[in-house]
């Protein structure tokens, strides 16, 4: 964020929000179709994907669901029976009865539309609209930090269809032989936690749930683990981002006076990271809903080669790219 251009034109900044989704979680043959086998991979509208476990003659009889797919919670379930876009085999004419079933998600719910770019004019505005701890409300966090003066647009998408958040443990080993504080970092945030010199592992453990739980726009949501000294944290976003978090103390050492607290031993994720976040989000809509509005600079956290190619697409300089003879914007 604080490398975009002290100028004074438009930026949009790119990420997922908090939304109520739905998936599929149940899928029943209306019409089998011809020419099917087993195994064949059928693909429906809203990135629904099911595989053929049974056929009775080529006709499809049982299905199980590869990808659960996605749909606003906001707007009306697709009419049954619903036809497949596809298949991974010869088979054509399957129909199929869906039931869609409401996602779980932490954190408070956003108020902005997906996939349709609006103006943030302070951090409050992207927190209500995205999501207290939601990839885009953090991330307008880090750009107003370096810039509030220029005008900057969001563009919300929701969170990847059929992904996982990532996660991570922190354990409680030994005990404090003396009071102190542990100086807890998530995500490069400050988390100083509190504890006293008699408390048990347990007793820590919950001290670092209520000091994180204080810090509400950090972007994990911790609770007690598998046993009563361990911490579970997860990401309050899903998708491979996730997976970027960084969970540490003492940051800034010795010299910055943060040690830890003599007696007290704590074990981080192996790897320092919350780890097994999965999925990218899809941006085709919002990149059609930005229509002929200039953006000059975007933010998009997405190192893959699919939202790369997506966004490098559109602001490519082919024919029809943004700014290619042939784009929206070429006039």
């Amino acid at each position: 964020m604080a490398g975009l251009p002290s100028l004074n034109l438009r930026s949009l900044i790119v990420g997922t929000m908090l939304t109520k989704t739905k998936s599929v979680t149940a899928a029943v043959v209306a019409a089998g179709g011809t020419g099917y086998q087993v195994g064949d991979l059928i693909i429906l509208p809203n990135h629904v994907h099911l595989t053929v476990d049974t056929v009775t003659t080529g006709a499809v009889a049982t299905v199980s669901i590869t990808n659960a797919g996605s749909i606003y919670a906001g707007v009306d379930d697709p009419v049954n029976p619903v036809a497949s876009e596809t298949s991974v085999g010869s088979g054509t004419g399957s129909t199929f009865n869906l039931t869609w079933s409401e996602n779980a998600v932490f954190g408070d719910i956003g108020t902005a539309t997906p996939d349709v770019p609006v103006a943030i004019g302070t951090l409050a505005q992207a927190e209500a609209k995205f999501g207290q701890g939601s990839e885009l409300h953090r991330m307008f966090k880090s750009f107003f930090q370096n810039n509030f003066a220029n005008e900057v647009w969001a563009g919300p998408v929701a969170e990847p269809a059929g992904a996982t958040a990532a996660t991570g443990t922190i354990k409680v080993l030994t005990p404090p032989t003396e009071a102190g504080t542990i100086h807890l970092y998530i995500g490069g945030q400050h988390v100083p936690v509190n504890i006293g010199g008699t408390d048990l592992k347990e007793e820590v453990a919950l001290a670092i749930i209520d000091a994180i739980i204080a810090h509400d726009d950090l972007p994990v949501e911790p609770d007690i683990g598998t046993t009563n000294d361990e911490v579970t944290l997860t990401c309050t976003f899903k998708g491979i981002n996730g997976n970027e978090i960084r969970v540490e103390s003492n940051y800034y050492g010795q010299i910055g006076g943060e040690v830890t607290v003599p007696g007290l031993t704590l074990e981080y994720p192996a790897t320092g990271f919350l780890t097994g976040g999965s999925g990218t989000p899809e941006f085709d809509n919002l990149i059609t809903n930005m229509g002929e509005q200039e953006f000059e600079y975007v933010a998009m956290p997405y190192c893959d080669s699919t939202s790369l190619g997506a966004w490098e697409e559109e602001y490519g300089f082919s024919d029809q790219g943004r700014w290619g003879h042939q784009g929206s914007l070429a006039a």
